[in-house]
């Protein structure tokens, strides 16, 4: 039999995958109430991912030139890493970057700060005292995924 050989060419725009991701863990938060917060968790660090994936896209389309080696861009400029990504992209669109104070901006680097917490995750120290009633349990859960 004759072998063939076929060119396939495309695109796959991943931050619509990571945003699927995001829509998964929610509905089974929803769904799965026990637990539901290790769901809710994922979802907020793969919202980041998403966004980041979508600066991507956006950042090769209004300016190929940059995000052809976008790595040395950023390394090179005062616009490094996901900060400075959101504001070149900003700054190619003529947009004035919103007040980071203020929702729902202000979630984009609540989002962030919770990635690099995860990805440089480092053993915490912490102690309190807690006043309660003497038959009721103080919480022993500490962390600051959850108290954030």
């Amino acid at each position: 039999m004759a072998k063939a050989r076929t060119l396939i060419e495309g695109e796959r725009f991943l931050q619509k995958d990571l945003w699927r991701v995001v829509e998964r863990q929610l509905e089974h938060a929803t769904l799965v109430p026990t637990g539901a917060f290790y769901d809710d968790l994922v979802a907020m660090v793969f919202a980041l991912h998403a966004l980041e994936a979508y600066l991507n896209f956006v950042g090769e389309r209004i300016a190929p030139d940059i995000w052809k080696d976008e790595r040395e861009y950023f390394r090179k400029t005062p616009y490094r890493g996901f900060d400075g990504k959101v504001r070149k992209v900003l700054e190619l669109s003529g947009l004035a970057e919103p007040s980071r104070d203020v929702r729902p901006y202000s979630t984009v680097w609540l989002l962030k700060d919770l990635r690099d917490l995860i990805a440089h995750a480092k053993p915490m120290r912490f102690g309190s005292v807690v006043e309660h009633e003497s038959n009721d349990k103080p919480s022993l859960l500490h962390s600051p995924l959850r108290d954030a």
